[in-house]
Order: structure tokens, then sequence, then C-alpha cells
């Protein structure tokens, strides 16, 4: 069961205990600070140990929370220190609009860059419990199938950019300095298994390095990351299996590219980043795409 804590204005309270209610009906284990913080409890204490314990983060923004320029609405203080500890975490961070109010209008910067690096639901049509059972199952949808722009999956996507440039010692230093929910498994994976062979020449590995390396490319199950892994693990074969004269575990080449067939296209940037990992004459891509 995902645990979700929702940071809202207390100004908002009502709209914000029917969007927890459609989140707890679809079996979210939902932190909600009326309910977790008793009489006498510490706020800011309770709220940074909840927030070291949970898989989604959703931020209700609304002039109440983010402030609005506009109307001298100050916003929320407290709001703020959350989303602080937030991005901190590995928590998945879903902004939900209640308002117009955006990064535009806000009076505290630790929600620009936020709000700046992450799409957002609307729930600002929202006025019954119906409308957000809604806002909840796209919430749920979204998480399940990955279908959603979060703060990781651009930090992911600028390591991205790196691996295809070839510059393994920035992508290396960015991996290291984040961390990522599990809902970002397979791309970590992926990223670290390119990370490790960028490290020597692949033929010169480890055996047990390589195998166990394939081992976790054949649980990626992400279909759009998966096509990606059957290419690495076909270079592994090629160049590492295939060269040494050793049995090759991913089943060969020609599995590997029946397989990825079937999944459909191979993204570029992962072509690219992959051939700085292989030797400077090689025919791969082309032995792949026949």
């Amino acid at each position: 069961m995902s645990k979700v804590f929702i940071s809202y204005s207390s100004s908002d309270r009502p709209a914000v205990k029917l969007l927890k209610e459609s989140l707890e009906q679809l079996s979210y284990d939902v932190w909600f600070d009326q309910d977790a913080i008793l009489p006498g409890g510490y706020y800011a204490k309770d709220i940074a140990n909840a927030l070291k314990d949970i898989d989604v983060f959703v931020l209700m923004t609304s002039a109440n929370s983010i402030g609005d320029k506009a109307n001298n609405i100050v916003g929320s203080s407290e709001v703020a220190k959350e989303v602080v500890l937030a991005q901190n975490s590995p928590a998945v961070i879903i902004p939900v609009k209640l308002d117009d109010c955006w990064m535009e209008t806000t009076t505290h910067d630790e929600f620009t860059y936020l709000l700046a690096r992450t799409q957002w639901l609307d729930a600002g049509y929202c006025d019954s419990s119906s409308d957000f059972m809604d806002v909840a199952k796209r919430i749920d949808s979204a998480l399940v199938s990955g279908n959603f722009k979060f703060n990781h999956d651009t930090t992911l996507d600028e390591i991205d950019k790196l691996l295809k440039q070839g510059l393994f010692g920035q992508a290396a230093s960015r991996m290291s300095a984040n961390t990522f929910p599990d809902i970002a498994s397979d791309r970590v994976v992926l990223i670290n298994s390119i990370l490790a062979l960028s490290e020597r020449p692949i033929s010169s590995l480890s055996k047990l390095m390589v195998d166990n390396l394939v081992r976790e490319l054949m649980h990626i199950r992400n279909e759009s990351v998966r096509p990606a892994a059957l290419y690495l693990q076909g270079a592994l074969s090629t160049f590492y299996y295939q060269t040494n004269a050793i049995y090759d575990p991913t089943g060969g080449l020609v599995a590997l590219k029946k397989e990825a067939a079937a999944l459909g296209r191979l993204k570029a940037k992962y072509v690219m980043s992959i051939a700085h990992l292989l030797p400077s004459i090689n025919q791969y891509s082309l032995q792949w795409s026949k």
C-alpha cells in the first residue's frame, strides 16, 4: 500500500478532506495532519518524521498555500517547508491545482523550482466528492502507468542527456546526489548499468559483474525502458560473451532482437548512450536494425 502525504493550507481543508477520502477508497494510506497529529503533538517533528516514510507527496496548490502576489496573499510558510523536505526525499511529488495560482504568482521561492519541473493535475473544477474521486483516480493511474512527468523523471531526463554525450562522470555525480522512488527503479537500473559499463572496455570486465548486470537488465519491465535493456543485453552478448567465447545467458542477439521488435521503438538517446561503451569501430547498431 503506497503512503501518501497531502501538503495543503488549512484554508483549503474541506476540499483536501474529499481528496483524502477518495484516495483512501483506492487503498492508499494517506497521512493527514488533522488525523495524525495528536493533541499536544509537536507539529514540525511529526511532519518531518512523516515525510521520511512516504511514497507520494501531493501538493495542493492555491493562493492559500503557495501565495498570490497579485492579491497580496502570502501563502503558507509551513507548506513551503514541507516542499523543501519532500524534495530531499525519494517521494513522487504531484502538484494538484485548486485554483489558477502557479509559479508566476507564488510568493515563496521554494515553490518556483518545483513547479517549473513538474506537470500537475487540475482540481479547480472540483466541488463534490465524485469530482475529487476523479482526481484520485488520475493520481492512481499516473502512478501505476508512469505516464506523468514527476520531478524525478526530469532529473533522470537530464542524466540521460549527459549519458547521450558520453559525460559519464557528470552523470554518475548526478545519480549519487539524488534518491529515486521505486516507481523509477527500471530507469535507475538501466542508467546504473550503463555507468558501470563505462569504467572499462566491455570485453575486459569480470564475468561475475557482467552476469549480475544481465540479471538486473532482465528484470526491467517498464515498456519505455525495456527495449533499451534488451539492446544493452545484445551489446553484452556481442562484445563480452561472444568475444570471450563464454556461455551467453542473454539468449543471444537474434532472440533479443525478436523480443524487442514486439515492444516498439528503441529510443535514439539510448542507442547513442550505449554507443559510447562500444569499440570505436563496430557495426552493432546496424546488426540490431537488420
